[in-house]
C-alpha cells in the first residue's frame, strides 16, 4: 500500500507545482493540502477500511475541485 501512496503523490506533484506557480494557493496552503491528502490516502489504504474514510476522501476532493474552479472564475473576471 505504501507504493500506492507514493504513486499518487508523484502523480499530484505537477498539480501542486501549478498551484504554486499560478499563485492559486499560498505555499502554506499547498503544504496543508499535501498533508491532508496524504492523511486521507493513508486512511483509505489501511487494513481496516470504513466507508466513512472513502466518503471523507471523496468530499475533500470535490471541495478542492470546487475551490479551484471558483478561483479560476475569480481570475477570469
Amino acid at each position: 500500500m505504501g507504493e500506492f501512496i507514493a504513486e499518487m503523490q508523484e502523480r499530484l506533484l505537477p498539480e501542486y507545482e501549478q498551484m504554486k506557480h499560478y499563485n492559486v494557493f499560498t505555499p502554506d496552503q499547498v503544504r496543508e493540502i499535501v498533508s491532508r491528502r496524504e492523511r486521507l490516502f493513508l486512511k483509505i489504504t489501511k487494513s481496516h477500511l470504513a466507508v466513512g474514510d472513502y466518503l471523507e476522501f471523496i468530499v475533500y476532493e470535490k471541495q478542492m475541485y470546487k475551490t479551484l474552479s471558483d478561483k479560476e472564475e475569480d481570475d477570469a473576471t
